[in-house]
């Protein structure tokens, strides 16, 4: 009889205590986007192999700066604000929808992020939404993210020879990882494994992506004029 009080009393308080995390990475993330301005990298390992960190800059007006380096060594950066955005091309900053931007953009997908970036501050929102059984863990709080994001995310960051069948992933897992300090969101990680079937063939991967925030109230985002009025 005892246990079959216990059960439920015990289930009763956790979930408070996973409403109580969920809130604290919440309110972290709220924190950080209340800020003036701030800067992060993403370093993703595994997928594509490509483990060359994108940067990215914001301040609270919305104007925002993300960059990264190719493997052919070519610089990208995007200039983004309200909607509008501009990418800088051989011929300098252009719109978007130039069709001279279209060769970069087709390169990778992640080319195509620095387009329209998510501010981690949003993302975390989102992946607050899409994760479950958050807890503490030694320095941070974890939580196991959803079946079928942990799949959209691998097939993200997948590359395939255009015109191939789409693969298919089995056995899909994922956690996320959320560091806080003095209550503001500094740090988390998306790892995401699965079972990828590509024309008859069955591989594993797993692909761990980190964002770092720093220099929260000290950042400056610095863009030319002629990517500056492109947005404004």
């Amino acid at each position: 009889m005892k246990s079959l009080i216990l059960a439920p009393a015990i289930f009763l308080y956790a979930l408070p205590l996973f409403a109580a995390d969920a809130d604290d990475v919440r309110n972290a993330a709220r924190k950080l986007a209340a800020a003036d301005n701030y800067s992060w990298t993403i370093v993703t390992k595994g997928g594509q192999g490509d483990t060359r960190p994108i940067e990215g800059k914001t301040q609270k007006d919305g104007l925002t700066w993300t960059g990264m380096s190719g493997r052919d060594g070519i610089r990208v950066e995007a200039v983004a604000k309200g909607g509008k955005g501009v990418v800088k091309t051989e011929d300098g900053w252009q719109p978007l929808d130039d069709p001279a931007t279209a060769g970069i953009i087709r390169k990778s997908s992640r080319y195509r992020w620095l387009l329209n970036p998510k501010l981690p501050a949003a993302q975390v929102e989102t992946l607050l939404d899409q994760t479950t059984n958050l807890a503490r863990s030694d320095d941070g709080f974890a939580g196991t993210w959803s079946e079928d994001k942990v799949k959209e995310w691998l097939l993200a960051n997948i590359s395939v020879r255009r015109g191939s069948p789409t693969p298919s992933i089995s056995n899909a897992q994922g956690t996320v990882t959320f560091w806080l300090k003095d209550g503001m969101l500094f740090k988390y990680e998306i790892q995401a494994s699965g079972t990828l079937t590509y024309n008859r063939n069955h591989r594993d991967v797993q692909i761990t992506t980190t964002v770092e925030i720093k220099d929260v109230g000290a950042t400056k985002v610095t863009v030319p004029e002629q990517a500056k009025s492109q947005t404004s």
